[in-house]
């Protein structure tokens, strides 16, 4: 079996899609032992997994590597993995390519509807990267994945069209409860304040990290939390002058931030387990990785009241609605708690993570496929 697989997930450091895309891809190795994988992308991309059976597949010609990277996958992807013989594609990223011969099954992985339910926090390549490629690609799939079931609602509902399975994120071995002298390296490394807020996310519109920020400022003007901080940390995304705005004034009232930029998955669990309280404080999620990643590091998380957040959180986490009042209400309730609170109260409340268990249903349709 060859299986073509979209390689923009693993285009630069890897966020949550590159994490989830990874961790499958790791589990598929094993599931599949016999079949080989050719990844497609005209950047360099650091695969998940070194093994012969594993191949980056670029393009020959000079003057098609020179397209913007969705551009060329949309142009070229297709019709290389059909040069190649693959006898499955996997579009792992919300697209398939075009130029997939009828004879070529694939399969599409959906993680979310933003560009459908809320448009305007996207970039207008991404907005029109959907508008001509989305439909199109869940016509073309003879099989479609969810991450989420509020993902699979959505897609029956807007849409019309049903996944075939759902397929959640898990988180990775090295999420658990880290080691104290762990924790304080971390501490020290990126000069982390005693309390502080912890946002892991990409700096865009969708995250609402504008209102976090007003509610804290907020918060600490009342008297009620004045020592808390905020940690930022993910990488400056689209439309972002609004909220650096926003950062330098709450700076200027006294309310310390620190922006860490990208940061390396192996910190992230003492990330987690230092912070007083992990916010996600999002306008909308397809699932929500990082509060299932910081419930498992024994971390306090507060996310925004939706479907798809209390998948990944269950009754472990802590919900509100992503307004400035609500969320200045929840955070000065987990804030004056604080102490009274055992990190281990919740632990037999924190869903299971299995990703052999989740890419197993991968392995399945694959089998079937092809």
């Amino acid at each position: 079996m060859l299986i073509g697989i979209d390689g923009r997930p693993f285009y630069g450091p890897a966020a949550g899609t590159g994490r989830y895309v990874g961790e499958l891809c790791r589990q598929l190795d094993g599931l599949l032992p016999h079949a080989r994988f050719k990844v497609y992308g005209n950047r360099d991309m650091q695969l998940p997994i070194h093994s012969p059976r594993w191949e980056a597949r670029g393009d020959s010609s000079a003057l098609w590597s020179r397209l913007p990277p969705s551009a060329w996958y949309f142009a070229r992807a297709g019709r290389l993995a059909q040069q190649d013989g693959v006898n499955l594609f996997w579009g792992s990223a919300n697209f398939l390519p075009l130029g997939l011969g009828p004879h070529v099954p694939a399969v599409l992985t959906v993680y979310d509807m933003v560009h459908h339910l809320y448009p305007h926090t996207m970039s207008c390549r991404h907005r029109m990267a959907y508008s001509l490629f989305f439909r199109s690609g869940l016509r073309r799939a003879n099989r479609i994945i969810a991450i989420s079931q509020g993902t699979a609602d959505h897609l029956r509902e807007h849409f019309g069209v049903s996944a075939h399975d759902i397929v959640k994120p898990q988180v990775g071995e090295n999420f658990h409860r880290p080691r104290l002298e762990e924790i304080n390296a971390v501490r020290s490394r990126y000069g982390l304040p005693a309390h502080f807020l912890l946002s892991v996310s990409t700096l865009e519109p969708r995250k609402n990290l504008g209102t976090l920020v007003h509610a804290l400022v907020a918060l600490a003007q009342s008297g009620r939390a004045p020592d808390l901080a905020l940690v930022l940390v993910g990488q400056r995304g689209w439309k972002n002058t609004p909220l650096l705005a926003q950062l330098a004034a709450a700076r200027q009232s006294g309310v310390a931030i620190i922006e860490t930029g990208y940061v390396p998955n192996a910190d992230l669990p003492s990330l987690y387990a230092a912070a007083t309280c992990v916010v996600m404080p999002s306008l909308y999620e397809g699932f929500g990785m990082p509060i299932l990643e910081a419930l498992h590091c024994g971390a306090t998380v507060l996310a925004s009241d939706t479907p798809e957040t209390r998948e990944a959180g269950g009754q472990a986490a802590n919900y509100t609605a992503p307004t400035e009042r609500d969320l200045q209400a929840a955070i000065g309730q987990l804030w004056s708690q604080r102490s009274a609170v055992s990190p281990s109260a919740c632990s037999h409340r924190i869903p299971p993570a299995n990703w052999r268990h989740e890419a197993a249903k991968m392995a399945t349709l694959f089998r079937q496929l092809s």
